[in-house]
């Protein structure tokens, strides 16, 4: 049989069968009917025990076999083969599947080196496995099976894996003193337990001792065993309506209404302007402190590419991407008046939202933060409001409604020097118009005495209306003219006008020109031009392939429809087929003949000897005329054949092929 450094090998080769020790060796017991050549057996040899290999099976009739039992043990020898039943209870030999029950006493005269129990198949055990020695272990690769209420263990100073304590619903993990604690609760029907866990870290510490229970169908509850200090830490995925993020409770039992039972989010207030009332309980009452970043922040998700690329002071807006927690990241802005104006970037704040990980940045959605301004700003006083520029990151002087970061706090100008203000934000929609209206109608001043004295005063508020009305107007470079013609009143715009969302006219009339995107339509000189330099070249007559496709002018680019030119004289159809009322004058006519199963004009060649060919092209139908031109003198003609062929037909057959050139032209009814 193989050795023990061949394990591997013994297994693969006698997958069936039971391993046990001869000597130094392992044999498996095997069936006479599984025996084969090549298999090794213990023999007799010069009154030894001895392993050969079978080298031949063949039948020699009946032998006589003799049962030399030693104590209940039973030899079967014959032939010089020996046959040894280690079953008990004379139930177990060659062939025997079913053994009875009884019990494996294992010991060894050498327990610091030997196994216990070494094997490669499967114990199933009914009892209790239990060795007198620190040392003996089963073996590494054995297959365990356990039933009921049984155990296995290695005596009283080593860990065992007990089925139960009292009952079924117990997994038990004994100590090094041999008394058993709860490793493991199985569900309780009362609702009380589900998974209890015991005496974590070293065996004589009594402060780990943590369960859950479950005091109702919507609590879970984490214990420490009564009388211990109260010290967990519990990480907890919270997702609400805004945010989706991870807290970590410092106490046994969170309460949302305490702070301090949450670390990621402060308690601490700012005791340099408190205002207390009271000696026990005292009420709080927490004024903005003097740090110029008095700000409350969202810890807010940035691209990996854009990370390193945003800092403090930097105004950003929402973006198209969305993170881990299905929340939007954020970029820097980049254009006037940005719809997605979201925040500014800030290092610290008196109050964080959200917690900070890598690759997140905290972002002012209201309080005192330093920001960026464009050097084009223009000058800026406390009280103006500020906006997004064009310069990526900036802000600048909103002088037009539209969205806006918050209110200036500080003075600017060009020659100042300073690259950030000091801004109060408090990011929403500015309207200097509809804020002058509200201002005017606001004046609400209270009327006495008779009815002259309240229309005098209802006069008063309409004139003061009008003229703050007239006032916001001219601030915006607009006045109301009236048009001489049509007695109508007009409303003329003197300045640059920045419109950010849709705009409905009913009729607009472009005294100028008019670009969207590259495209430009000029007045003067009635064109539609992509803006951009020629992609072609009328001196050498080359065109820049590349160029031209970038700059291309796509007409009905989704073939949603026809293009139609002078009231249908030239129509271009969605398939490519250009319909023209009248004649066609060009220099040059190129046909692409690359397609020869659709081709409109191509060139064939009869062989010697013979008078017709058959030319295959979808080209052609009943209505076709075809042209045929050979390349010397010859009387050539041609017949249609049927939708998709045509025949090309000599008068006299050639000495020598012949090339013929043809060019099909359709004809309309």
């Amino acid at each position: 049989m193989p050795n023990k450094n061949n394990k591997k090998n013994l297994i693969d080769t006698h997958p069936v069968g039971r391993i046990f020790n001869i000597g130094k060796e392992k044999a498996v017991w095997k069936r006479v009917t599984e025996l084969k050549p090549g298999v090794k057996i213990a023999v007799e040899k010069d009154g030894n025990l001895a392993w050969d290999e079978i080298v031949e099976i063949k039948s020699v009739g009946l032998e006589r076999v003799w049962d030399i039992e030693v104590e209940g043990t039973h030899n079967f020898v014959g032939n010089g083969i020996i046959a040894h039943n280690t079953f008990l209870n004379d139930l177990v030999g060659i062939g025997t599947t079913n053994p009875a029950d009884t019990t494996l006493n294992l010991s060894s005269t050498s327990p610091s080196s030997i196994n216990m129990l070494d094997v490669d198949g499967v114990i199933r055990i009914n009892q209790s496995v239990v060795t007198d020695t620190v040392s003996n272990t089963l073996y590494n690769n054995s297959d365990v099976l356990m039933w009921n209420d049984k155990q296995i263990s290695a005596g009283p100073n080593l860990y065992s894996i007990n089925g139960s304590v009292s009952n079924d619903e117990y997994l038990s993990l004994q100590h090094k003193q041999g008394t058993t604690d709860i490793l493991v609760t199985a569900w309780v029907n009362d609702g009380t337990k589900w998974v209890k866990i015991a005496n974590l870290g070293d065996p004589s510490d009594t402060t780990g001792d943590y369960y859950f229970t479950t005091p109702d169908s919507d609590t879970v509850r984490l214990h420490n065993k009564s009388g211990n200090s109260q010290s967990l830490k519990l990480d907890i995925f919270v997702s609400g309506a805004n945010v989706a993020e991870w807290y970590t409770l410092d106490n046994t039992f969170a309460d949302t209404s305490t702070a301090s039972d949450v670390s990621d989010i402060s308690d601490t207030s700012d005791t340099s302007d408190v205002i207390t009332t009271g000696t026990s309980p005292s009420t709080e009452i927490t004024l903005p402190g003097s740090s110029p970043d008095t700000s409350i922040t969202e810890s807010t998700s940035v691209p990996n590419t854009e990370i390193t690329k945003i800092e403090s002071g930097d105004v950003v807006a929402l973006s198209t991407n969305i993170d881990d927690y299905g929340m939007p990241m954020i970029r820097k802005t980049s254009t006037y008046y940005d719809s997605s104006l979201f925040g500014v970037v800030t290092t610290s704040a008196s109050h964080e939202m959200g917690i900070q990980r890598d690759g997140r940045k905290l972002v002012a959605l209201s309080g005192r933060v330093p920001v960026k301004i464009d050097p084009a700003s223009s000058d800026i006083k406390p009280g103006d409001f500020i906006t997004a520029s064009s310069l990526e990151g900036h802000a600048t002087k909103a002088e037009m409604p539209g969205r806006v970061i918050g209110t200036a706090l500080q003075s600017w100008n060009k020659n100042s020097g300073d690259k950030k203000v000091l801004v109060l934000v408090n990011p929403t929609y500015n309207s200097p118009t509809a804020q002058a209206l509200t201002s005017a109608l606001s004046s609400d001043s209270s009327t006495s005495g008779d009815i002259s004295n309240e229309m005098l005063t209802l006069r008063d508020q309409i004139v003061a209306l009008s003229n703050n009305l007239k006032d916001t107007l001219s601030s915006l470079g607009m006045t109301l003219t009236k048009d001489e013609v049509s007695e109508k009143d007009t409303l003329a715009i003197n300045s640059d006008m920045h419109i950010l969302g849709d705009v409905t006219l009913t009729n607009l009339t472009v005294t100028g020109d008019i670009q969207a995107g590259m495209v430009t339509i000029d007045t003067l000189s009635n064109s539609v031009d992509v803006l951009g330099s020629s992609c072609y070249n009328s001196e050498t007559n080359t065109i820049n392939d590349t160029l031209c496709n970038d700059q291309a002018l796509h007409l009905q680019k989704s073939g949603s429809g026809m293009i139609d030119m002078f009231d249908g004289k030239i129509v271009a159809k969605p398939n490519g087929t250009l319909v023209i009322e009248n004649s066609i004058e060009t220099k040059k006519l190129v046909i692409n003949t690359s397609d020869v199963e659709s081709a409109a004009a191509g060139k064939t060649t009869i062989k010697a000897g013979d008078t017709s060919i058959t030319i295959d092209t979808s080209a052609v139908n009943d209505k076709s005329i075809i042209m045929i031109t050979p390349e010397r003198p010859a009387t050539v003609g041609s017949k249609y054949k049927q939708e998709g062929k045509f025949e090309i037909v000599l008068k006299e057959a050639q000495a020598e092929d012949l090339d013929i050139s043809w060019i099909i032209v359709d004809r309309k009814d």
